[in-house]
């Protein structure tokens, strides 16, 4: 049986993110200044993006996705949604939500779930 995210075969999905995701590593980390500087453009573009999903779901509007469900997984209070979002990205950078816990960011999120 295949395991499936979205519909999407989870390996398939995990790929299609990662290359998202960290294609502008890539280009922080090339030769070039010019590159350089578009990968760090894109980087700080996603990062933004992250943080403003965080904001609209009540969250901090300074702190990631990422930190706040790591808090929420270190506090094991994760739940169904939490939990797929969580596995989806350790499929993509191992313990991911653990390695971006933000301890001094999430005092002004007014979610439920603010830690």
């Amino acid at each position: 049986m295949v395991n499936r995210t979205f519909g999407y075969p989870v390996g398939v999905a995990v790929r299609k993110v990662a290359l998202i995701v960290f294609a502008p590593l890539f280009l922080v980390g090339s030769k070039s200044k010019a590159a350089r500087l578009v990968g760090r453009y894109i980087l700080n573009v996603l990062i933004a993006i992250d943080q403003l999903f965080n904001a609209l779901f009540l969250g901090d509007p300074d702190e990631t996705i990422s930190s706040r469900l790591g808090k929420l997984e270190r506090a094991k209070t994760t739940f169904y949604f939490t939990r797929l979002v969580i596995d989806f990205l350790d499929g993509i950078d191992s313990g991911h939500s653990y390695k971006s816990i933000e301890d001094d960011e999430g005092e002004m999120a007014i979610g439920i779930a603010k830690q």
